[in-house]
């Protein structure tokens, strides 16, 4: 209770704070800013100590945040007497109960996830480690960059500004690292839920009828959160209705739940399934692993938010202009990059088709784009500049882009994925329509061109494959030297083409509607214009695995269809919820395809409330991630305190090189971000790309050198070549080292004995 009284302390001071800043350029949007303003105050404390820190002007701890708070407070108080002072008037406020909706909303998502964490703490499966490791070397890097303690004497090369913004909210509270794991998601939660919230109330404000508003904005929000967050896909469902018409048992045993993460499946030209993840928000927070998607999507939805902001700012006529709202929408854009930087392309693409569409009285594209483009440069430059931190030292195992030839998405799998949202997408384009339809030559050719376009690539790829030396190496590598692979993939695009043709179509037919919507587009009534951005953000984001995936260690679109799939469900689940909405306002035919809408989602909520009672697995609750340690290796546990206690932060405690996925691996790297000279060999390599191999060169052969020495003389070189202040000897160290007595006794003699709990022995070098 105190660990989650003391972050919700933070946040709301945090909250309040960033509100007051920006509410002087927030009073066109109905909940002036109001349900985003925790997301935004944790945005600006986490990311101004950041930059701060980068400059050497902070540090990371405690005091550095407390300063980062205070002057956060300070500008505002300057802010307002000066907006006193002003002509403006009196601030308009949000109403009662959209605040009050706001506030039970929070305290319930994030209170009741802590409950559920509570039932299922432990940080040791899946990636969990890895998290943990990347969340305790942030909070306790004493400078910039962070320390990787998995490869000693090299920063962390991952995107790590969401572990940035966990951990500084942590060093407020004052509460450790283990148990922030925990409680900074059941936050995280609700900072997603309220900001969902915050823009389905604000867009169903600005595209309902006058006297709709108030009565179903707040519904329209609550449904908007609970349509982003708690729902899933189809796949249980329709599951159940598989196993009844059967007559078989639905499968409930062990993790059954992760199915519904894999609804995808393509097949290589061998016959074999190829993994494809299809994670939604919910499973993620399920599952527990604190992973860069789930870290930034709050910070999307923000950046939605703000772009919302800045899009009625550029509707309104005579609207006084300022640098504060897009400075900060340019931050929160920017930072997309470290905070996930597969976030970055819809996080720019957004504010875009803002900067484009929010010109009233321009009819013209190409006039459009002429007058947005000045604005469009600056904007990447400006990201480019707040990323130089980041980007100094990031690496990453991309190498380029694939065209997808092999693996059309089949239509009933791509339904599964996302039938609880489209029939609320859908009513939001027909309720488009019925207000200022398209002339349909336009969605034609936009669908026609669009088509050509995806056929003409494939097209030149085909050609190139074909017609050159590299293209058909290229080929026959990804094809598993089967032969006729060109006909193979034609044979399957011409029965998989229905997503494809799906969403290009769905496509033109939106951007047929923007162009309309826009140009007569006025503050009053732009909901439906910015639910129509949306949507377009969103089909763009599931378009992309059908043409191309990134090349990466992988080897498969399983990473670019997770990726983009994850972003994509944010998108089309705020338009689903609004759309939903918008057409029971309307009535008649429109509020039975929302009764449709609604049984979609129902259809969805069913995996929430199952999944999460099939993983609560102690029945002693606790927020510590670490308690399992506790409880199964007291010595282990022993070991790491003494480490916390005894060592430099930037001493190299040596262990085993460490496997991926093995939570035993690298434990004291884990929980105290001492490095180690070799951590999770796997992860590494997909950290770093192909320099990795450059950067361990020796590692190895080091540790082994260490464990097996074969003389005191060997084995004090060894260390001193390394810089190894510790050596931690364990059951892991053992086993796979083969260490024996002589080998025990050679430590002894050339080290000290600094640590002995059990089986657990910690040797320090002499000097």
């Amino acid at each position: 209770m105190t660990a989650f009284l003391s972050w919700y302390v933070v946040v709301q001071l945090l909250g309040g704070i960033s509100y007051l800043l920006l509410l002087p350029h927030s009073r066109r949007l109905p909940d002036c800013g109001y349900a985003s303003s925790k997301t935004l105050g944790v945005f600006l404390c986490g990311f101004l100590l950041w930059v701060g820190t980068s400059l050497g002007l902070l540090r990371n701890e405690l005091g550095g945040a407390a300063l980062v708070v205070l002057l956060l407070a300070g500008l505002t108080l300057a802010q307002r007497a000066q907006y006193r002072n002003s002509t403006d008037g009196t601030p308009h406020l949000p109403a009662a109960s959209m605040v009050v909706s706001t506030e039970l909303l929070f305290l319930i998502a994030f209170g009741g996830w802590c409950v559920i964490r509570a039932f299922n703490p432990s940080a040791n499966h899946t990636e969990q480690p890895m998290d943990l490791m990347l969340l305790t070397t942030t909070a306790n890097s004493p400078a910039f960059p962070p320390a990787d303690p998995w490869l000693a004497g090299y920063p962390v090369s991952y995107y790590y500004l969401g572990y940035w913004l966990m951990s500084a909210v942590g060093h407020i509270s004052g509460q450790p690292v283990a148990v922030s794991y925990n409680v900074g998601q059941a936050c995280w939660l609700g900072l997603l839920v309220t900001t969902c919230f915050g823009l389905g109330y604000n867009i169903t404000s600005l595209g309902s009828i006058e006297g709709a508003r108030r009565r179903m904005a707040i519904t329209a929000g609550g449904l908007t959160a609970v349509l982003v967050t708690i729902a899933s896909n189809l796949s249980l469902p329709v599951e159940w209705v598989t196993a009844r018409l059967q007559g078989t048992a639905l499968r409930t045993e062990g993790w059954w739940w992760w199915r519904s993460s894999r609804v995808v499946q393509d097949m290589d030209l061998a016959g074999q399934p190829i993994e494809v993840i299809t994670e939604f928000p919910f499973f993620s927070y399920l599952l527990g692993d604190n992973h860069p998607h789930l870290l930034s999507m709050p910070f999307v939805a923000l950046t939605i938010t703000l772009a919302l902001n800045l899009f009625l700012s550029r509707l309104a006529p005579r609207a006084a202009r300022s640098a504060a709202l897009p400075s900060v929408v340019a931050a929160a854009c920017g930072a997309s990059i470290a905070l996930n930087t597969w976030d970055f392309p819809a996080a720019f693409l957004v504010v875009a088709l803002v900067l484009t569409f929010s010109l009233p009285g321009v009819t013209g594209m190409i006039t459009r784009l002429r007058q947005v483009t000045p604005a469009l440069v600056l904007l990447l430059l400006a990201t480019l500049l707040l990323n130089v931190p980041f980007l100094m030292t990031a690496q990453s195992q991309v190498q380029g882009v694939v065209p997808n030839l092999f693996h059309p998405t089949r239509l009933s799998q791509f339904a599964i994925m996302f039938g609880s949202l489209a029939p609320g997408v859908v009513l939001l384009l027909r309720l488009a329509w019925i207000a200022q339809p398209a002339r349909l030559p336009h969605v034609g050719l936009l669908a026609v061109a669009g088509l050509t376009a995806c056929a003409a690539w494939f097209g030149a790829i085909a050609y190139w494959v074909s017609h050159s030396t590299g293209g058909s190496a290229w080929l026959r590598r990804i094809a598993l030297h089967v032969d006729a692979p060109l006909s193979i993939a034609l044979d399957r695009w011409l029965t998989g083409w229905p997503v494809l043709v799906l969403i290009v179509f769905g496509l033109g037919f939106t951007l047929a509607l923007l162009r309309v919507s826009a140009r007569h587009a006025r503050v009053q009534s732009a909901g439906l214009t910015f639910g129509l951005l949306l949507v377009v953000v969103g089909l763009l984001l599931v378009l992309v695995p059908e043409v191309v995936y990134a090349h990466d260690s992988f080897g498969t679109r399983m990473n670019t269809v997770f990726k983009f799939y994850y972003q994509a469900w944010l998108f089309l689940g705020i338009a689903g919820a609004v759309g939903t909405v918008l057409a029971w306002v309307n009535g008649g035919a429109a509020r039975a395809g929302a009764v449709v809408a609604l049984l979609a989602m129902a259809a969805g909520l069913v995996y929430a409330p199952a999944a999460a009672w099939s993983t609560s697995r102690t029945s002693s609750p606790s927020l510590n991630a670490l308690g399992f340690l506790e409880r199964e290796q007291p010595d282990v546990l022993a070991a790491i305190e003494w480490v916390r206690r005894s060592t430099p932060p930037a001493a190299i405690v040596v262990q085993a090189a460490g496997n991926s996925y093995d939570a035993s691996d690298n434990i004291i790297s884990i929980t105290t971000a001492r490095a180690t000279l070799v951590g999770w060999q796997g992860h590494e390599r997909q950290w770093r790309g192909r320099e990795y191999e450059a950067m361990a060169a020796g590692r190895l052969e080091a540790l082994r050198a260490i464990y097996n020495a074969q003389s005191d003389q060997d084995l004090q070189r060894t260390l001193l070549t390394w810089n190894v202040s510790y050596v931690f000897l364990g059951p892991i160290e053992r086993t796979r080292y083969a260490v024996s007595a002589d080998h025990e006794a050679r430590m002894m003699r050339a080290m000290d004995l600094a640590f002995e709990s059990g089986s657990i022995r910690i040797y320090r070098r002499r000097g």
